[in-house]
Parts: C-alpha cells; structure tokens; sequence
C-alpha cells in the first residue's frame, strides 16, 4: 500500500468520507481517502431512486433511532450548515412539496460529481479498491482515522451487529400475489397482538408477489417484529360515514336484496383489489358497515424483512454511548460518521443527510 505523508486517514469514500474529507482539507489537514470500490461516491449513486434525496428542508431530529444522540449532534453541526456546505459547492437545490431536497438536475450524478471535482481541486489523496479490515494495517501512518463505513464495520470494531431496513416487507397471508404490481396510495399501520397502532404512515404501497413494498413499507420495516399486522386503511381521506353513505346510495340503484361486492365498490377501488378482498363475494344492504370496515383496516401479517430485494440502509454499528457528540470521537484518535454509529432515519433525506452532518462534524474535528 502506498500513501503520502498524510496525517487523516479516511475509511469509506461515500457520503460521510467524502464530506469529512473536503472540511478536513480546508481546515488544512491532510488527508487520504480510503475505498474498498473501483471509486468513491457510488453508494450515492443509489439513493432516491437515482435521483438523490440528499436533505430534507424540515427535519426532524425525533424521527431517528437513538434521537436523543441525533439532537445533540445537530446541535453542533445544523441543517443550515449542511446545506450551506452543498451551496459552497454549487449546488442548486430543487425542493418539492413534501420538503424533500434534490439536486436541481434530479440526478445523484450531478451530487458526485461536484464533490468529486472538489476532492480533486484540493488534491486530496484517493485510494481505491482498497479494503482496510484492521487498524493495525494504517496505524502508526496516520495520526487520526475517521471511519466512514458502515458495510465493513465488523472487521474495524468488536460487537457490532447490522440489520438490514428500510427494505420491503414479507407477509404470510398468498393473497397478495394476485396482487403483484398494483400501486396504490393508502395509509399503513403497524399494529400489536393487542390491535394497538405502533406507527403509521401515509402514501405509495405497492404490492408484491411475497407481501409489501414502497416508500410506507420500508418506513414501517423500522420498527417491525414478526407476527406483528400490517393494517391498511385504502380511504385514508375518507371517513368511515362517508363511505357507508356513498356505498348505500349506489347499492339503491342496484333494485337488489344483495350485490357482488366488487360491483358495488367499481369506481372507488379497483377490481382486481376488491375481487382478492371480497372473493366474489355479495354484500347486502345492512352489511355495507362491514365491507367498509376491511377497507379501512385490511390486515396482513408480517411474517420476515425482505431486505434481499433491495434495501437502503443498516441498523447497527457503534453504541452512541461510546461517542462524543461534540466531535465523534470514539477512541483515542478515532473518530466515526454516518452508518458506522447506531443511528438511522426514514425514507425522504434523512439517512444522507445524517452522513452529512456526521461527516462535517468529524472533519472539523480531526
């Protein structure tokens, strides 16, 4: 292995390396970037579907695990200071209805790219397809290292276990393989054994062959135990009165004592939804209550993760505990960022947006 006279060593060429890099080097340190790939900023390259969430305008310190630790390192470096860090870059930022943060162009390119052309500007030492899996292999070459990630973490520190989340969710009940590949926007529940709601979330739910996906399904992995119920409400704007009224008005046009339930229910939800629901079952005049109740809470039990099918991030890594939150300090002259402490949020920003204020952090801390 061949390096310069570097004094910061930097494990992990994405988003927290590469941020803790470019702050480390204005601050005049040197440093050099460690990378197990055939380049940096690839795990970048992923998220947002391609199109890089990287922030979020509001957000929300409550909504991570271990948010306590979250808040105090906010404290330090603020979302105001993140995105000043991406200006400072060049950066034009497009910001859509939910607060949601994009590059402009809509492409996570266009995020590598601009880090990459300051990695370079600043001459900063990139060493790739180099995976470091012990401390002794740099120790006495670097007087600092900040490790950056979280995927080979378990070679850098004892005790450290990943779970793979924000991925889509197994079910036991078959009925949803009818249903592969039908998109509708509804609102999730995650429910106990004792029918009580642990959390919810509105919006794109996406059928599959083995159970669930999409954007509220990956939230919900979070927090999922097995056995626990996945309740779905498909009229989430609608009440629960509204609908039995819409529903009896059109069963009256019908002049019949009972009526396929999928026919009764045309124009509201689709067919082949309430075909797998109902199975071609009638409902009659003073069962409308009922059929509206299994559309506001239709339940499928969890029965695993589906973190194989694709998954954004790990629940894991060092204890905040052990961390100081004032600069990421985990042990004499090792500091962590991002995936590599036990801190992980929710689709919409907040997972690349923690990679860039810890990597801020520590590179104004080394």
């Amino acid at each position: 292995m061949t390096v310069h006279n570097n004094d910061i060593a930097i494990i992990g060429g994405g988003a927290s390396g590469l941020a803790a890099a470019i702050v480390a080097v204005e601050r005049g340190r040197n440093v050099t970037i460690f990378e197990s790939d055939d380049d940096i900023g690839h795990s970048i390259l992923k998220t947002g579907n391609g199109r890089c969430n990287y922030s979020k305008l509001n957000i929300n310190s409550n909504k991570y695990y271990n948010n306590k630790f979250v808040e105090k390192v906010f404290s330090q470096v603020s979302p105001k200071d993140v995105w000043k860090f991406f200006e400072d870059l060049g950066l034009l930022t497009y910001i859509d209805d939910e607060g949601r943060m994009f590059p402009y162009t809509k492409k996570a390119s266009t995020i590598v790219d601009i880090l990459k052309t300051r990695i370079q500007s600043l001459n900063i030492n990139v060493i790739t397809k180099t995976q470091i899996n012990n401390l002794e292999e740099i120790k006495g070459k670097f007087n600092k290292v900040i490790i950056c990630c979280g995927k080979h973490l378990d070679k850098l520190a004892n005790d450290v276990h990943f779970q793979k989340l924000l991925c889509p969710i197994m079910t036991e009940e078959k009925q949803t393989k009818k249903l592969d590949g039908i998109k509708v926007q509804a609102k999730c529940s995650l429910v106990n054994s004792n029918n009580n709601v642990i959390t919810s979330e509105t919006g794109e739910i996406l059928f599959r062959e083995y159970g669930l996906s999409g954007i509220c399904i990956f939230n919900l992995s979070r927090y999922v135990e097995k056995n626990q119920k996945i309740e779905i409400d498909f009229f989430p704007h609608d009440t629960k009165k509204e609908l039995i009224t819409l529903l009896q008005n059109k069963f009256k046009t019908f002049n019949q004592k009972e009526v396929l339930t999928s026919h009764l229910l045309n124009g509201i939800l689709l067919p082949k939804i309430s075909n797998t629901i109902f199975n071609n079952k009638t409902t009659k005049f003073n069962e409308i209550s009922s059929t509206i109740n299994k559309l506001k809470k239709y339940q499928l039990t969890v029965k695993a993760l589906n973190p194989e099918s694709q998954y954004q991030i790990c629940r894991g890594g060092i204890k905040p505990a052990l961390i100081s939150h004032k600069t990421l300090k985990f042990k004499e002259n090792i500091y962590v960022t991002g995936e590599a402490i036990d801190v992980d949020g929710p689709c919409g920003g907040y997972n690349l947006h923690w990679a860039w204020t810890t990597g801020i952090l520590a590179g104004k801390s080394v």
